[in-house]
């Protein structure tokens, strides 16, 4: 059930939910974690800790737990049974809440799961999953917080309208921008860009994986699925910054399938990172470099195609 907030262009959804609370003393943070591990898994909502002084000024917690009204007494009872407690506090509440919605996306850097708030079916807000941060970052030897950064600024180009929501995040994309174009001595950089990767067209992953691992001594990079196809790359080392993917030819279909299964062996894809992709065209075309595409924004970023001598294909991505 939703209902027209006052005052405001869209519509907000209203549910009734029940707010357990109880002040506690005396408990470990050990106990406390455990605490909330349980309701959360007993289908909580919420559950948050707020530290408070109790009387003979002791230091407490308030336990606060949001839940559905069918779950406030079994999870209050799990409150009691779990914790040192004689009691909790129920209280009926409503709530306006905003439409929210989870994706799973392809990212450049494997499949991400994304909160998305909206208003007026407009995404005014989008954040990758915590869990899915950290295994991206694993996956690719990359600190947990570039990654999530990372992959904060592909979601704003993801979902155009995240552009202009949140000024400071805005912000700090330009001064993150600036950083990457501006070398120590001030000057701006011209088609700056750095190879970040290499893509290999193969009939049996398995195949290459075992010969880029066994015989040349690689290590594997990322092994994760996205839709359709499943995202493997091998690097000479876990430190290396630049990483080879192995895609398998036959993931496209029609003529584009039989296109890339005469292109194994033939035709690698060279993908150089650029903090301005507009820049590096403009730059590069004035060189007499040809492209094939011009910069496109791809979800994922924005990428130009151009092609050398050779017929080799080179991909200038901006993330």
């Amino acid at each position: 059930m939703s209902e027209h907030a006052a005052g405001d262009a869209f519509e907000l959804e209203r549910d009734e939910v029940v707010v357990i609370e109880t002040n506690l003393d005396n408990v470990t943070g050990e106990l406390l974690g455990w605490l909330m591990e349980r309701l959360m898994a007993a289908g909580a909502l919420d559950v948050s800790y707020t530290a408070i002084q109790m009387k003979k000024n002791r230091p407490g917690t308030l336990t606060r737990v949001i839940a559905r009204p069918e779950d406030a007494e079994r999870l209050a009872a799990l409150v009691v049974r779990e914790t040192p407690t004689l009691g909790v506090r129920l209280m009926p509440m409503r709530r306006l809440i905003a439409a929210r919605r989870q994706e799973t996306l392809a990212s450049p850097y494997g499949p991400v799961t994304v909160k998305l708030k909206l208003l007026a079916g407009t995404v005014v807000s989008a954040a990758p999953e915590y869990d899915d941060c950290r295994r991206l970052a694993e996956a690719h030897s990359i600190p947990l917080g570039e990654m999530t950064e990372r992959l904060e600024r592909w979601l704003r180009e993801h979902y155009p309208d995240l552009a202009a929501s949140d000024p400071a995040e805005e912000n700090e994309a330009v001064r993150h921008h600036s950083r990457l174009n501006m070398p120590e001595n001030g000057r701006k950089k011209e088609a700056s860009m750095q190879l970040i990767r290499v893509t290999t067209r193969v009939r049996d992953q398995e195949e290459a994986l075992r010969y880029y691992t066994e015989q040349l001594g690689f290590v594997k990079r990322a092994d994760l699925p996205i839709p359709g196809m499943r995202w493997l790359t091998v690097a000479p080392s876990e430190e290396s910054a630049v990483e080879i993917v192995l895609q398998p030819a036959d993931w496209f279909q029609g003529e584009e399938r039989q296109r890339h299964l005469d292109l194994v062996g033939k035709d690698p894809t060279v993908v150089f990172q650029v903090a301005d992709c507009q820049a590096t065209y403009e730059t590069l075309s004035g060189r007499g470099v040809e492209f094939s595409q011009p910069p496109t924004n791809k979800g994922y970023g924005i990428e130009a195609v151009a092609q050398d001598l050779n017929g080799n294909s080179l991909v200038f991505l901006q993330l």
